[in-house]
């Protein structure tokens, strides 16, 4: 989103209020800042659609499962292991609605051009991919990895 994009280098114009221009290296050292940004805006988006206790529990998951890309056998492994929280009742309910508020996305092999792509919900909202494919890998977004730890 631009104001994303904005809030980005924002931070790093903040960061290095004498610099005239933004060097990769400017801009690598504010990932940790605009990742944490962007996990509140995320959380903000949440709200009234998700507990708060859900919310909390999304993002402890995906920083406990410890990888940028996993597969949905990993998380139904986790929420075995913490049934007690209420966010793990139904875990495919859980990653449709992360991948709805693009948290996570899908991984796929396109025949095409004979690469890996991935999906998201908010690039193909018109097309009606609107559900998480439970076959194949699932990919945390990227602006999220910092703050997770990953």
């Amino acid at each position: 989103r631009p104001r994303d994009v904005i809030t980005l280098l924002n931070l790093a114009k903040a960061q290095n209020r004498n610099s005239t221009n933004f060097s990769p290296g400017v801009l690598r050292t504010v990932v940790l800042s605009y990742s944490n940004y962007f996990m509140g805006e995320l959380k903000n988006e949440l709200k009234g659609h998700i507990d708060d206790e859900d919310i909390d529990t999304v993002f402890r998951m995906l920083s406990r499962i410890g990888k940028r890309s996993f597969l949905y056998e990993e998380i139904a492994a986790y929420c075995t292991e913490h049934s007690y929280e209420k966010a793990c009742k139904n875990p495919k309910q859980l990653l449709e609605e992360m991948f709805e508020f693009s948290i996570i996305g899908n991984g796929y092999f396109d025949q095409m051009t004979q690469s890996t792509r991935q999906r998201w919900a908010y690039k193909t909202p018109d097309v009606g991919l609107t559900s998480v494919d439970f076959d194949v890998s699932m990919h945390i977004h990227p602006g999220l990895l910092k703050a997770l730890g990953l």
